[in-house]
């Protein structure tokens, strides 16, 4: 059980870190800097499960916030090259429309997952 879950946390580390050194292989997770060597002997423990948590949640909400600003943009582009008709306005508008709705459920999860982890 204890490999498995040194073994999980690793790859966590490796996939979700903010910041690699190549010279001294060392991370910065949830604020902690983790080393290789910690990784092997084990010094890591569960209170870094919520630093990888708060990380992943702030890359993935993140990636989505920029996906609906992207959107955004590509509808207003629809609107204004591709808009001679009231169709592909109409496209262009629901483009915009369903950006701005990813973009506020973003932020608004970006908000509830701050407020949950900060009382952790």
């Amino acid at each position: 059980m204890k490999y498995s879950f040194y073994t999980l946390v690793a790859l966590l580390t490796s996939l979700l870190s903010k910041h690699v050194f190549a010279a001294d292989d060392t991370w910065i997770l949830g604020g902690n800097w983790v080393t290789s060597k910690d990784l092997r002997e084990g010094n890591i423990s569960f209170n870094d499960i919520p630093g990888m948590i708060k990380f992943a949640t702030e890359l993935i909400l993140g990636f989505a916030a920029t996906v609906s600003v992207i959107m955004i943009i590509y509808g207003a582009f629809q609107m204004a090259l591709f808009g001679l008709t009231s169709q592909e306005k109409k496209k262009g508008a629901e483009t915009i429309e369903h950006g701005i709705i990813g973009f506020v459920i973003a932020v608004s999860s970006w908000f509830i997952v701050n407020m949950i982890m900060s009382n952790l």
